[in-house]
């Protein structure tokens, strides 16, 4: 859908989602994630055979490309048309998966919990240990399982340079769809942008149907279950689910279910309680923001969780795949919502009927809700507005690599390699004069002598003979402003008369020594003409 007043042409490659969730629900775990990302890059790379589509983004010729992080397959047609390239990082910060994007130097491992760690940023030393040992089997299977696959697209179609991590080293400008109100801090590079919720903002109103439903909720809330497009719950989950809402009697439960996983329950013999309504779409963020929803259901995507967080929801978490275990640990430790094992089956119903439970009777999970949704709320640009600017600079500025390259910096201060060789450098440095005089003389400037002369400052004779002035005023130190230079001198020399230098701002005068007056304004003076002073003006007399 086209919201903005730009020409927008699309160029769709077929994706079949249902096949997605097939591989998906195939393989559990690491082997259905490869299986998934695999399936993901055979569709995606149809774009490259586009003929059409590449001869008119030749013509187009665009300024800046920006590609989604999951699907790299956009940064290797920005390399194939030479155009500068941006990324979009929906799933938010994930260490150590964003480190191809210049965040590594940001990924401190004392401070910084890995991808589906479940630490918050105080970490106590077994887990940081453990923090360490996620990061590097994460690095690895980044490295050699999931970097082959990502290069597929430039390897196929004879793109240089021909490996997915080394094209993301020229990203010039990242925007990342997160927010530090629940995310660990953490050092960003100057070419990063974390812009925020992307897809929250302030509700609107409802349907007609939906609107009578939510009111019919009452004072008991109404909980909002939602597992996303692409994550497919197995049947003891499903089951599980459907319990817990029907458990909630009289709560009034809303579940999002396509027609076909509606149709999947009924081949699993599973029936929802009489307090639940099934329904196929929602506009998920303006049902979050009706003041009637208590509590949301959710596997814990990023768009999800952060809508959630927006709007002061408490959210019970079931993670199912990806980074969702991670997001769900993230708002479990600012106390705004309880997380959910899937993998204890036989307390799973349980188990989510009493932290359902738990986020609508306890105030403090939605007092811990508002505090996130006070810091998200209170901003005076929207997020949307904060990427754009990011993306126009990027674009203005051909995506030059400056603020990469500050990146770059960082990371090699931060690395033990460069504070090695800094502290080598340092110890074999040829020791440097100690004197006070040395450097002296070179640089102070010649110094006007009481008969209107100037003494030799730059030989050792004149700064063994040279006295002080002997016509000094003394000037206020107390600046009322912010416009007072730093250097301003304490002392000011005098003419032979007693009288400050004329100021050239008031006067005609050509160019002369560095002086300054009480005004503290740096002024010039040097020879002129009393005659061309104005009358009445204090440098006629």
């Amino acid at each position: 859908m086209n919201r903005t007043n730009l020409d927008v042409t699309t160029f769709s490659t077929p994706f079949p989602i249902d096949q997605l969730r097939a591989v998906l629900r195939k393989r559990k775990g690491l082997r259905g994630v490869i299986n998934g990302t695999r399936t993901i890059y055979s569709y995606t790379n149809a774009i490259f055979k586009d003929q059409a589509a590449i001869s008119k983004l030749q013509v187009f010729k665009a300024d800046l490309v920006v590609g989604d992080a999951a699907i790299p397959t956009g940064y290797a047609l920005a390399d194939l048309l030479h155009i500068p390239k941006g990324a979009l990082l929906i799933g938010g910060l994930l260490p150590p998966l964003d480190a191809d994007y210049g965040l590594s130097a940001a990924n401190n491992l004392a401070r910084v919990p890995q991808m589906n760690s479940g630490f918050s940023s105080n970490m106590s030393f077994w887990q940081r240990v453990q923090n360490v040992a996620i990061w590097a089997a994460s690095t690895l299977m980044i490295r050699f399982i999931f970097n082959p696959i990502f290069s597929s697209a430039w390897v196929q179609n004879n793109v240089p340079p021909h490996n997915a991590r080394t094209s993301l080293e020229s990203v010039c400008v990242v925007i990342v769809s997160d927010d530090f109100a629940i995310a660990s801090s953490r050092p960003i590079s100057p070419h990063v942008a974390v812009v925020g919720a992307l897809t929250a903002a302030p509700a609107k109103q409802l349907g007609a149907e939906l609107e009578e439903y939510l009111q019919s909720a009452g004072q008991h809330g109404l909980v909002y279950a939602s597992f996303g497009t692409t994550a497919v719950p197995e049947p003891h989950e499903l089951r599980g689910v459907a319990a817990a809402l029907a458990a909630l009697a009289p709560r009034k439960a809303l579940w999002k279910l396509t027609a076909s996983e509606q149709s999947n329950l009924h081949k699993l013999g599973i029936c929802l309680g009489d307090n639940v309504r099934a329904v196929a779409w929602v506009p998920q963020n303006d049902l979050l923001g009706h003041p009637n929803v208590g509590a949301f259901l959710t596997q814990g995507g990023s768009n999800s969780v952060l809508e959630a967080m927006y709007h002061g929801v408490p959210l019970v978490g079931l993670p199912l795949l990806a980074e969702q275990p991670g997001n769900i640990a993230k708002v479990a430790h600012a106390g705004a919502g309880i997380a959910v094992s899937p993998l204890d089956r036989p307390s799973l119903a349980a188990d989510l009927e009493a932290a359902l439970l738990a986020v609508l009777s306890n105030v403090t999970y939605r007092r811990a809700a508002a505090a996130v949704a006070a810091r998200m709320q209170t901003r005076r640009r929207r997020p949307a507005e904060l990427a754009a600017d990011a993306l126009e600079h990027a674009a203005w500025m051909h995506g030059s690599p400056y603020l990469r390259d500050l990146a770059r910096l960082t990371q090699d201060k931060n690395s033990c390699r460069s504070l090695v060789a800094g502290f080598q450098a340092e110890l074999l440095k040829p020791p440097t004069c100690c004197s006070p005089r040395a450097g002296f003389a070179d640089k102070t400037p010649p110094s006007r002598d009481s008969q209107g002369g100037k003494n030799d400052m730059g030989s050792q004779a004149g700064l063994q003979k040279q006295s002080p002035p002997q016509r000094l005023m003394e000037v206020d130190t107390q600046v009322p402003n912010s416009e007072a230079p730093e250097w301003v001198p304490r002392q000011v020399p005098l003419q032979k008369d007693g009288q400050p230098y004329p100021d050239p701002l008031e006067s005609e005068m050509s160019v002369g020594e560095v002086v300054q007056k009480g005004s503290r304004r740096p002024h010039v003076a040097g020879n002129r003409d009393p005659s061309a002073d104005p009358a009445g003006s204090p440098w006629s007399k």
